[in-house]
């Protein structure tokens, strides 16, 4: 429970200090300021882009299911490792691909990694 704790204050410190940010109160969601979180949904996707995104979400869910498979037969120390280098790995291989049939790029390599290590790291960690 002191897990989860900690966790919900992070969260909704960083909220607060984003929101403070955008220059936008936030003042929770009603029928007046709905659009609020859209919108900064919105312009947190296009400064980012939306290919780094779905870059960041295949491997994400890749990583997670391969190391939770990995966790039915080995501990997770080892099933972590398993998940970042599978999802590593296809996203190495999709770059690759891209030299060839589509536009390669650093920052698409770099959200594979940070969505590979992201997914096996909520399987490692448990709350």
């Amino acid at each position: 429970m002191k897990k989860l704790t900690t966790f919900l204050f992070w969260c909704l410190s960083i909220q607060t200090i984003l929101s403070q940010q955008t220059n936008a109160p936030y003042m929770g969601a009603n029928a007046n300021n709905i659009q609020f979180g859209t919108n900064q949904v919105d312009r947190f996707i296009n400064s980012i882009g939306q290919d780094k995104i779905l870059h960041y979400s295949g491997c994400y869910v890749i990583s997670s299911v391969t190391a939770t498979l990995a966790t039915r037969v080995t501990n997770k120390k080892k099933a972590f490792w398993i998940g970042v280098g599978v999802g590593t790995a296809l996203g190495i291989a999709k770059e690759i691909y891209d030299i060839k049939h589509g536009n390669p790029e650093w920052g698409d390599l770099a959200a594979d990694v940070a969505g590979s290590v992201s997914g096996a790291l909520v399987v490692r960690i448990r709350f």
